[in-house]
C-alpha cells in the first residue's frame, strides 16, 4: 500500500476502499452509501425535481444521493420538467425546459469557474446552489 493511494474494498459497501495516511491504514468512506443511508425524509410540502445528465455514471453514483439527500427528487425523464437542471459542462444547453439551471465543471482549474458554474466535487458549493435555487421557489 503506498500513501495515499486508495485501495477497493469488496466487502463492506459502506467502505471504498483503504489508504494509508502518517504509515496507518485508514478506511475511506463511499459517499454514495453515506447519502443513500441518510436520505432525510421529505417534510410538508412535496420536494422540488432535479434532472440529472441521461447516462452519466457521476451523477447517478455521486450527485444523485447528494440531491435526494438534500431533499430533492430526481425526475429521470430528461424531457420533463423539473425545477433544476444539472448540466456536466458549463456551456451544454440544459436538457429539461425551465426551472434553475444548475451548471457543474469538472476541472478545479477550469477557466468556467468564473461563469457561474460550480466545480462537480465542491459538496458545499453544490449544496448551496441547491438552498438558493430552493430560496428562489418558495
Amino acid at each position: 500500500l503506498i500513501e495515499g493511494e486508495i485501495v477497493a474494498c469488496q466487502d463492506d459497501p459502506a467502505i471504498e476502499g483503504v489508504t494509508l495516511i502518517d504509515g496507518m491504514t485508514v478506511p475511506v468512506i463511499s459517499g454514495m452509501n453515506l447519502f443513500a443511508r441518510h436520505e432525510r425524509a421529505a417534510v410538508g410540502e412535496p420536494p422540488l425535481t432535479c434532472c440529472l445528465p441521461d447516462g452519466d455514471e457521476w451523477s447517478r453514483t455521486m450527485l444523485a444521493p447528494l440531491v435526494t439527500a438534500a431533499g430533492y427528487r430526481i425526475v429521470s425523464d430528461s424531457a420533463a420538467q423539473a425545477d433544476i437542471t444539472f448540466t456536466l459542462d458549463a456551456h451544454e444547453p440544459p436538457k429539461s425546459s425551465g426551472g434553475t439551471v444548475i451548471r457543474l465543471h469538472g476541472d478545479a482549474d477550469s477557466p468556467d469557474a468564473g461563469t457561474g458554474s460550480i466545480y462537480r466535487y465542491d459538496r458545499d458549493a453544490l449544496l448551496g446552489a441547491l438552498k438558493s435555487a430552493r430560496a428562489g421557489r418558495m
